[in-house]
Order: C-alpha cells, then structure tokens, then sequence
C-alpha cells in the first residue's frame, strides 16, 4: 500500500509492504534451487502428515567470502564479505474450523576488512498463528510474534580498540477478525499489543583505547491499538473503505527521565522504577479510501491516511554503514505523525499482465528528529 492503508496496519509513516510466505504442499516433497555467480539457494517442501500438514524452509548464502580467499594477496583473503537468510513455515489442520501456522525468519550480513574493522547486523523473528472459523462469514486470526534486531560493529586500531552494539525487541500479540456482513459489507477489526525493549547503543572500549566506554539506558515501553476498517460496495460502480486505528503508547520505567526548558537545558532528572508509567500518548489515525471503476479494467481512486509512529529512526548521514537506531517517544519526544492525501489512475493492461498507474500525493510530516550538531554518533 503506497497510499490508503487500511487501519490494520500502523506503527510507522512510510507506505506498507504486505508478504505473505507460501504454504508447503501437503502432498508431495518438492526440492528446488539455485547457483548463481555470488549465491546459492534451496527450497524444500512436503507433507508433514498428508493432508493435515506441512512445511517449507528456504534459504539462500553468499560465497564472495569463499572466492576472496582464494587470493594470494593478503589484504583481500583476509577481508569478509557474506550474507545469508533462512525463512521456515509449517501448518497443522487441527479440524474443519482451525488451523496453526508456524513460521520464522533468520538473516545475517556480515563485513570485515582484516583484523581491523567488523560489522555484522541481521534480523530473527518467530511467529505462531491461530486460524479459527466461527461460521462461513466469521473468521479470526491470532498471532504471537517474536523479533529481535541488532548490530556489532568492531574497530581493532591500536589506540582506539572499542565495540559498538545496537538492539530492539518485540513481543507482540495481535487478534484480528474478519467479518463478511452481507454482500456490501465487509469489516475487519481486532487489537494489537507491542512490548519494545530497546537497547539504543552501547560502547564498549579496551583499557588502553582513547575511546570511552559508554551506555545508553534500556527503553522499555507498550504499544495498544484498536482498529476498524468496513469495506462498503456502495451504489453503481464506487467502493469506499474506511477505519479508525486507536492507539495508546505508554513509556515505562525502569531509568531515568529528563525535563528540558525551552533552550533544550535539562532541568530536573525524574526516576522511574520497572515498569512504572512515565507517560502515555493517545491518537486517533482516520483512514478512508473511495474507487470508482471507470470499466473492467481501469479505476479512479483517491484516499486520505493519517499514521502515527512511536519509534524514531536516527540515521548517521556520515556513513553508509548501518548505524541507524531505533529511540522510541519519551516525555520529551513526540510521536511523528503523518497525514496522506492521494490520487491516482489505475489501468491493466495485456490480459492483466501489466498494470499501469498515475498517482499523485500530498504528505505532511510532525515532530520529525534528527542529531544535534556535534552531536557524538557512535551511539
């Protein structure tokens, strides 16, 4: 969704990217892959128990660090270069109304130059979902997901010998239920709990490096939300969706908060215990989408979105390394919020092979953050 997201998804301003990962054949065992120039790749699939369940796992490695050690030159053949990735997924049909899917991700990069330099960062998520049917028009989707993000960076120079460690975790509960009313109708709603734990950087020096050890505090905090969507195939040719997202944002202790007054000085220090609540923002994010179809084949759409995020991006625009971290909103700092209108043309083309489409956008953005000047970015 570039524009128009319906109210299930929230949490951040950019435009939506929905992948849902293949189910394995119940049937048969299939194996196929790929050798490329700089990787490879392997997909395996088949019945767990045929007819009841299933499984997939795929996963694709890099060998550049394999051919730079074939070199003579010592500069090169101690140099890493690699990545690799691995996607899994199994479901069980536990009777004619429910069904369990099982599915996980885990991908690595991984740099270095000699002795010197290391940089390696990648993302682990698991996730268990609950498929229910309540009756032909009513069904349910709960989901527990699991994510862990982080990166190391290593810098072995004599004097300034130090570690940089970056982290964000996720544990996450959504229930989502879908509800076809009648043949105009159609509605989506549920709720959705995020607890983040955020480790926003630390620095970890030798005795003998000029560098500093450092540490930023833990972050903790929980993310609610309620949200609704109802698809509504109105009269003639026009389809309007529309929805509210509700979400609650409460930071919690344990650590300590600063007051600030206008100059950006710090005032006071306010100490906070685990789990205590040091403040909690409400919002309310509308969204409506209208189609009309202009035939078959070509439709005219417009929407307006409005999105709330939480969690703040700081990118370091000194380096192409990925140093970005993750801080989410405090007493201080603000949640972003975005507000999308848009309009666009919409046509396939050559049997639906192809689909062509105009759109245009308006895109306003608040309490945007970025570095102090000056500011120390090695964490």
């Amino acid at each position: 969704y570039k524009a128009g997201m319906p109210a299930q998804y929230g949490g951040r301003l950019s435009s939506v990217l929905d992948i849902k990962m293949n189910e394995g054949n119940n049937q048969e065992f299939n194996v196929s892959g790929g050798i490329g120039l700089i990787s490879t790749k392997l997909n395996v699939e088949g019945p767990i128990q045929k007819n009841k369940s299933s499984f997939l796992a795929s996963g694709r490695r890099t060998y550049v660090d394999m051919f730079l050690k074939l070199s003579k030159d010592s500069t090169v053949n101690s140099n890493r270069l690699s990545f690799y990735d691995f996607n899994a997924k199994a479901n069980y049909i536990l009777g004619r109304k429910d069904r369990i899917y099982l599915s996980g991700y885990f991908g690595r990069d991984n740099l270095g130059v000699g002795n010197t330099f290391g940089l390696d960062w990648g993302n682990g998520t698991g996730t268990i979902r609950w498929n229910h049917i309540f009756n032909p028009k009513l069904f349910s989707n709960t989901s527990l997901i699991f994510s862990n993000y982080n990166y190391n960076i290593s810098i072995r120079s004599g004097a300034t010998d130090f570690d940089i460690f970056s982290q964000i975790r996720d544990w996450n509960f959504k229930e989502e239920l879908q509800w076809y009313l009648n043949n105009k109708h159609s509605l989506r709603f549920g709720v959705n709990a995020i607890y983040h734990s955020i480790r926003p950087g630390e620095v970890s020096a030798s005795e003998a490096s000029s560098v500093n050890s450092s540490k930023l505090q833990t972050r903790y905090s929980l993310e609610n939300a309620v949200f609704a969507t109802d698809t509504w195939k109105a009269a003639g040719k026009i389809q309007v969706s529309y929805g509210v997202r509700l979400t609650a944002f409460s930071i919690l202790g344990r650590g300590d908060f600063f007051t600030i007054d206008p100059a950006g000085v710090i005032t006071d220090t306010l100490r906070y215990d685990k789990g205590a609540v040091v403040k909690t923002y409400l919002n309310a994010e509308p969204r409506v989408a209208i189609s009309y179809q202009l035939n078959p084949l070509s439709s005219l759409k417009a929407s307006y979105a409005r999105n709330v995020q939480n969690l703040h991006l700081l990118s370091n625009s000194t380096t192409s390394s990925p140093t970005d971290k993750w801080v989410a909103s405090t007493n201080i700092i603000k949640p972003e919020i975005s507000d999308q209108y848009s309009i666009g043309f919409y046509t396939n083309l050559y049997d639906n092979r192809y689909e062509f489409t105009v759109e245009a956008y308006y895109k306003s953005m608040q309490n945007q953050i970025d570095y102090r000047d000056g500011a120390d970015i090695y964490i």
